[in-house]
């Protein structure tokens, strides 16, 4: 591309995503990243997981098939800018993993994105059926028959229970869970990388999967500006926020 554009982030209306076959795949993402260092590219991690079978898989074609499902969710390619942000915070805090791998999930998956507003909305302590997930994605996605729509619920129940919004076997139930600077810095980059500025980077789709409470996002953002994540000043009714650091110049990108 010849200048910076969302596409990265999907539109969510359409039906698809890797959810549809399986979960997020948190510990393999979690294996395949650590694998390698932050400087490795795509054919890199490509060999690691078909060619290497780092990730274990019984068969050739379940090697090429898990690595799919990983590009699609989290691109892989440190020359698109949603994965190179996450490569970057990665590391800076391994609890934070769950939460950065779920907002990139979020961001390129339609069917964990359509059953977002029940998990997001739901109170600590709420029962989270398999047919209440069915329901939300037979909303948004009406070309569904009632048996895909209870598969694709299982496999993002699964996926809501690795970033750990979800507690439970058959039944889950809703728990709330715990932001870190480096969560909140990743969150606002998206909503910045939609073309928001400001304070309205504070009131996202992005931030309210990470359940911080409204009066308690400024406070995440100005700890993530004093580690350096981001930059954060606010000045009466005025906010500014920067990404220098995240945003630095990448061939083909605008920053």
């Amino acid at each position: 591309m010849t200048e910076f554009d969302d596409r990265d982030i999907i539109e969510g209306s359409s039906p698809g995503g890797a959810n549809t076959s399986g979960s997020m795949l948190l510990p393999t993402l979690q294996s395949l990243l650590s694998s390698l260092p932050a400087s490795a590219n795509f054919d890199d991690y490509e060999r690691q997981a078909v060619e290497f079978n780092v990730l274990g898989r019984d068969s050739f074609e379940g090697r090429k098939r898990t690595f799919r499902a990983l590009r699609e969710m989290y691109l892989l390619d440190r020359d698109r800018i949603l994965f190179r942000a996450l490569r970057d915070l990665w590391v800076e805090n391994p609890l934070a993993q769950p939460l950065l791998a779920g907002l990139s999930v979020l961001a390129r998956d339609s069917s964990f994105r359509a059953t977002s507003p029940l998990i997001l909305t739901a109170k600590p302590g709420d029962t989270i059926t398999n047919g209440m997930m069915a329901d939300s994605l037979g909303n948004a996605f009406p070309g569904y028959s009632r048996p895909s729509t209870e598969k694709i619920g299982r496999n993002t129940a699964a996926s809501w229970s690795q970033t750990g919004h979800l507690v439970g076997r058959t039944n889950k139930e809703r728990v709330l869970v715990t932001a870190t600077p480096v969560s909140m810095s990743y969150a606002m980059f998206l909503g910045h990388l939609q073309g928001l500025r400001g304070r309205p980077l504070l009131d996202t789709l992005w931030v309210d999967f990470l359940d911080v409470p409204t009066g308690e996002r400024e406070a995440l953002a100005l700890e993530g500006a004093r580690k350096g994540y981001l930059e954060y000043k606010s000045g009466g009714n005025v906010v500014e926020v920067g990404f220098r650091h995240l945003l630095r110049p990448m061939a083909g990108v605008r920053t």
